[in-house]
């Protein structure tokens, strides 16, 4: 069986408009200025320019301390809906029908979820984008395993990158879901402190047979003590200590 992919070509363009030049030149610690995120369909996007790139006449001029930049952004996207059923979801637009389970729950949970976007009168567009960055973070922590995340470096920068695009779309509460996060994301270390964790029990397993032998060795020596205590008192009855430089006595004094 042949499937077609389809093949979506969303094309956006931006204006990023820079007031006070002068001062952000002054501040730009790392030489790079960074616009105002935008969407290309459902994609977040950034435009970057260095500030060698500013300062370049070639580029274009500075008027009244202001510099515009237009950029032109096109994106060659296989459907992401793909081998996915889309339904409709609240309302707010067509979601994958793997997410709707789970963003059900989370609105049942949350109902300031739709709430958050409607009241901000985002577009039907918007929302739906919205959940649906929603909906796969949810079903990426519903389908992975810690193990995933300790061995797979491109796990993690899968859930990075699904969680920074989820928030700019703002979200009233997102804190929640940001501790399951940070705890998924947090378990690349997590064998470094196994190991470590194991280690000091260890240790402690050690130290503490080795105050048990202590103690016993000083219990030995105390009973050691006692004994030689009796045996001094024994000696000492009728012992008088004398001077061995005095001559010996011959009785006839």
């Amino acid at each position: 069986m042949v499937v077609n992919k389809a093949t979506v070509e969303t094309t956006v363009k931006f204006t990023w408009t820079v007031n006070n030049f002068s001062d952000l030149m002054y501040n730009c610690n790392d030489g790079k200025l960074y616009s105002p995120s935008f969407f290309t369909g459902p994609h977040p996007c950034g435009s970057l320019m260095t500030m060698e790139e500013f300062l370049n006449a070639n580029y274009g001029f500075l008027v009244n301390d202001t510099c515009i930049i237009v950029a032109e952004v096109s994106l060659n996207d296989i459907d992401a809906s793909f081998g996915s059923e889309l339904v409709y979801f609240k309302g707010v637009g067509k979601v994958e029908k793997d997410y709707v389970e789970l963003l059900e729950k989370s609105c049942s949970k949350h109902p300031s979820l739709i709430q958050s976007l409607v009241k901000k009168n985002r577009s039907q567009g918007f929302i739906q984008r919205g959940f649906t960055a929603l909906g796969r973070v949810l079903h990426f922590l519903n389908t992975k395993k810690l193990k995933d995340m300790i061995n797979d470096d491109d796990a993690c920068k899968e859930l990075q990158d699904l969680w920074d695009e989820l928030v700019v779309f703002g979200f009233d509460d997102l804190t929640w879901l940001e501790p399951h996060v940070k705890s998924a994301l947090s378990m690349k270390g997590y064998v470094e402190s196994e190991q470590m964790v194991t280690k000091l029990k260890g240790d402690v397993v050690d130290l503490e047979d080795k105050i048990k032998s202590l103690k016993a060795n000083v219990a030995a020596a105390k009973s050691d003590l006692e004994g030689t205590k009796l045996q001094l008192a024994t000696a000492e009855k009728g012992f008088v200590k004398r001077n061995l430089n005095d001559e010996l006595d011959h009785g006839l004094s």
